[in-house]
C-alpha cells in the first residue's frame, strides 16, 4: 500500500465482541494500511472495536453506517443493499473475517458489479459449514424443519465464494474442508498468518519482576494461559494437569488470564482438587504483552477444532516464552513439528503435565524452542503480512520472496 499507489480498504465486521483473535488481526491489518498512507472504511453491523484507529488517523479512517439487511442471504433485496453501499463508497479491496457461519455473502456477489477490485476473506474459527440443526431451527427465513436452510446456505456460499479473489485460512485441515465443501480452487486459497505488532512483545526483566511480585509468584515456576474462559480454550485440562505436578514441580503455579462463562466451573474445579495455592485466575487483563513476561512457560490446552490457530501462541513466542500446546491442526502448525513448541494430545492432562516437567527441567530445550520460535514469528510482522497479501493480489511492485521475508512451515 504505497503512498504513490494508495488503496482504499473496506472492512466488514459483524461480531458482538470487541476483543478476540480476528478483531485483533483485522485491527492490525487496518493499521498497516493506514501507516502506509492508505484509507480504511469500517462497516460494523454490531459492536465497533476499531474506534482507536479513527482517533489516530481521522483523515484516512472512517466508519460507514451499515444497511439493515441479512448478511448471509443473497436474495435480490440484500444484493441491492450491498451493491448500493459498495458503489457509493468505492473501496478498492473488500476484507472481512468469518467466525462461525460464513457471512457477508451479498457483498461478495455484488463487489465486482460495484467496481471493487478484490474481495479477501479470512476464515477464523469456522472449521466447516454448520451441521444440520433441529426441527425448530431455520436459516434465512425458510420453512423450519425441512433442512432447506442448509442447502440454501451451501449453494449461496458456493455462488458467493467463487467471486472472492483470495480466501485465507489458519491451517491445512480447515483449508481442505472448505475447498471440498465450497469447491474452491487452489488459486483462490492460501494459508495465512495474522498481522502482529511484534514491537509490542519482548523480554523485559523489570516488567517481569514487577508483575511477578504483584501476582505473588516471585519464586515460582509460572505456567501461563491467556484467553476467554470457555470450552474452546479448555483451561480445565490445564487445571487437571496441575494435580499431576504434585511431587514433581511443587513450586509450579498456573496463572490464567481471561474472563468468560466458564469461570464458576473453573473456580469449583480448583476448589474440588484443592489447588487454591497452585492456580490463580487473574480475570481480564489489558496488559497481555507485559503479562507474558511473567511466565516461564506458556500453554494453550485447547481441545476444540475451532481453535484454528491461536494468536496468543504467537504472542508468547514473540515474547521469548517457551510454549506447550495441544495437537489440534492450528496450534500444531505453529509448533513447527516440535521445533518452535511442544505438542501434546488434545485433552490429555497427564501428557500435558509431562510436557511441562520436560520443559521445566531442560534449559537447553527451552533455549532451543525460544530461538526457533523467535525466528518463526518474524513472518507475522504486520508489514510482512501486508506485503504478502498485496503480492498475492498482484498489487505489490516487488516479487514475493518467501525465502527472505517468510519462513515456510517446517523450515525454522
Amino acid at each position: 500500500m504505497r503512498k504513490e499507489n494508495k488503496k482504499n480498504l473496506m472492512i466488514l465486521s459483524n461480531s458482538p465482541y470487541c476483543n478476540g483473535g480476528f478483531q485483533t488481526l483485522t485491527r492490525e491489518l487496518g493499521l498497516s494500511i493506514l501507516e502506509r498512507g492508505g484509507e480504511v472504511q469500517f462497516v460494523c453491523f454490531q459492536a465497533n472495536p476499531y474506534r482507536v484507529l479513527q482517533e489516530s488517523f481521522p483523515q484516512s479512517c472512517c466508519f460507514r453506517s451499515p444497511p439493515e439487511m441479512n448478511t448471509r442471504n443473497i436474495r435480490p433485496s440484500n444484493l441491492k443493499k450491498a451493491y448500493d453501499l459498495l458503489r457509493l463508497h468505492k473501496p478498492d479491496v473488500l476484507f472481512f473475517c468469518n467466525s462461525g457461519t460464513p457471512d457477508f455473502l451479498p457483498f461478495m456477489v455484488a463487489a465486482r458489479w460495484a467496481g471493487v477490485c478484490h474481495v479477501v476473506v479470512h476464515h477464523g474459527t469456522d472449521v466447516d459449514l454448520p451441521p444440520e440443526l433441529g426441527r425448530n431451527k431455520h436459516f434465512g427465513g425458510l420453512v423450519p424443519g425441512l433442512g432447506l436452510w442448509r442447502k440454501e446456505l451451501i449453494y449461496s456460499c458456493r455462488f458467493a465464494f467463487r467471486r472472492a479473489s483470495l480466501i485465507l485460512f489458519n491451517n491445512d485441515s480447515q483449508m481442505e474442508n472448505w475447498r471440498s465443501e465450497l469447491r474452491l480452487t487452489n488459486q483462490q486459497t492460501a494459508l495465512w498468518y495474522p498481522p502482529m505488532d511484534l514491537a509490542a512483545f519482548g523480554r523485559d526483566t523489570d516488567i517481569r519482576e514487577k508483575l511477578r511480585r504483584e501476582i505473588g509468584v516471585s519464586s515460582n515456576f509460572v505456567i501461563g494461559c491467556v484467553g476467554h474462559l470457555n470450552r474452546q480454550k479448555s483451561f480445565d485440562v490445564a487445571i487437571r494437569a496441575m494435580v499431576n505436578l504434585k511431587g514433581r514441580m511443587d513450586d509450579a503455579v498456573l496463572v490464567i488470564a481471561g474472563e468468560g462463562g466458564d469461570r464458576q466451573n473453573l473456580e469449583k474445579m480448583v476448589a474440588d482438587l484443592d489447588l487454591q495455592k497452585n492456580v490463580i485466575l487473574l480475570g481480564d487483563r489489558n496488559d497481555i504483552p507485559e503479562l507474558m513476561n511473567a511466565f516461564d512457560l506458556f500453554c494453550l490446552p485447547s481441545t476444540l477444532a475451532n481453535e484454528t490457530l491461536g494468536i496468543v501462541i504467537l504472542e508468547a513466542m514473540a515474547t521469548g516464552v517457551p510454549v506447550v500446546v495441544s495437537d489440534l491442526p492450528g496450534p500444531a502448525r505453529l509448533s513447527q513439528q516440535g521445533r518452535a513448541a511442544i505438542t501434546v494430545p488434545a485433552g490429555d492432562h497427564v501428557a500435558l503435565a509431562d510436557a511441562w516437567c520436560r520443559v521445566c527441567g531442560d534449559e537447553g530445550l527451552r533455549q532451543y524452542l525460544v530461538a526457533n520460535a523467535l525466528k518463526y514469528v518474524r513472518q507475522c510482522d504486520r508489514s510482512y503480512v501486508l506485503d504478502d497479501l498485496l503480492a498475492r493480489l498482484g498489487e505489490h511492485k516487488g516479487k514475493r520472496d518467501d525465502s527472505s521475508a517468510y519462513i515456510a512451515d517446517g523450515a525454522c
